[in-house]
């Protein structure tokens, strides 16, 4: 598949939509473990208050954070916002390091969520080398903390105060080595190869859009641009209309004038045709007079 380049817009857009999103994700998760810690220190279940304190400051850094690339993000450059975002990150993992360690589940439940944690920042990133980074990081956070206590350096609490920490005992202890370094390389490598095709696919859907955003909006131009014709083809035809309307106007006012000129010479007739008839009756009665005097002067 032939690689898209995202232009530096699109792509910081498409980082600080990730980043948004994946904000968005942790607080509802990071306040559903504050009520959990409140509720089993509400029933009296030994919860270290290091724990809730740090859950605590992960939500409220969450919130600040998401605020912050919200409206400050949008004016730094891609590199600048993905640096940033990565010391956000670091410090959250030092954070969670440092919770897991007083909850004294780092034997077991910090691999869960870590493993989980590197999933949701792998795809965080428009560019791979800052998720790399990270998951370096958390590989050698984790093994430096496992290691400090299971030397001895620092204390190895106890989950809940129930059971000693099972870190402590060499087959955990290496075993859990082994896998977080395992995990490292396979994401190393099987998370690039993931990635870079799901970075392709949304590339290649990316630019697939934009041709869509293209047609749509060379679509919308030529649909302007025929009812732009279509309306002044109607106001043409409105002109032609009203200007037939005068024609038909002034014909109708031409053909009522000659038909009260034709009613006009018709009554005029009618008066000359009655007059005509009186002089006719006259002149035979005239006739007959004159015949009358005549045939009077022969007798």
């Amino acid at each position: 598949m032939e690689k898209i380049i995202i232009p530096e817009k699109e792509e910081s857009e498409k980082l600080l939509g990730n980043i948004h999103k994946n904000n968005q994700l942790r607080i509802p998760i990071f306040s559903v473990f504050l009520i959990l810690s409140l509720i089993l220190i509400w029933k009296k279940i030994r919860i270290p208050w290091e724990v809730v304190l740090v859950i605590l400051i992960l939500l409220t850094l969450t919130i600040l954070f998401d605020f912050y690339f919200q409206k400050i993000g949008p004016k730094r450059s891609v590199t600048r916002a993905s640096r940033e975002y990565l010391i956000i990150q670091i410090i959250e993992v030092i954070l969670l390091l440092a919770a897991i360690h007083y909850w004294g589940a780092i034997a077991f439940g910090g691999m869960a969520v870590f493993m989980v944690y590197l999933m949701f920042c792998y795809f965080a990133f428009t560019q791979i080398i800052y998720p790399r980074l990270i998951a370096l990081f958390i590989v050698v956070g984790y093994i430096t903390v496992c290691s400090l206590e299971y030397s001895g350096i620092i204390e190895a609490k106890s989950a809940l105060g129930l059971v000693a920490n099972s870190i402590q005992i060499p087959a955990v202890f290496y075993s859990n080595i082994i896998f977080m370094v395992g995990f490292f390389i396979c994401l190393a490598l099987y998370g690039d190869i993931f990635s870079k095709r799901l970075r392709d696919t949304i590339n290649s859907l990316l630019q697939r859009e934009k041709q869509l955003q293209e047609t749509k909006t060379s679509l919308e131009i030529k649909v302007l641009a025929r009812t732009k014709e279509l309306e002044e083809e109607r106001a043409s035809l409105e002109e032609k209309v009203k200007e037939r309307t005068r024609e038909l106007e002034e014909k109708t006012k031409e053909a009522e004038e000659n038909t009260r000129e034709l009613q006009e010479k018709i009554i005029e007739l009618e008066k000359f045709s009655e007059l005509a008839i009186d002089r006719e009756l006259k002149m035979i009665e005239l006739k007959k007079e004159i015949e009358g005097f005549k045939k009077k002067e022969k007798k």
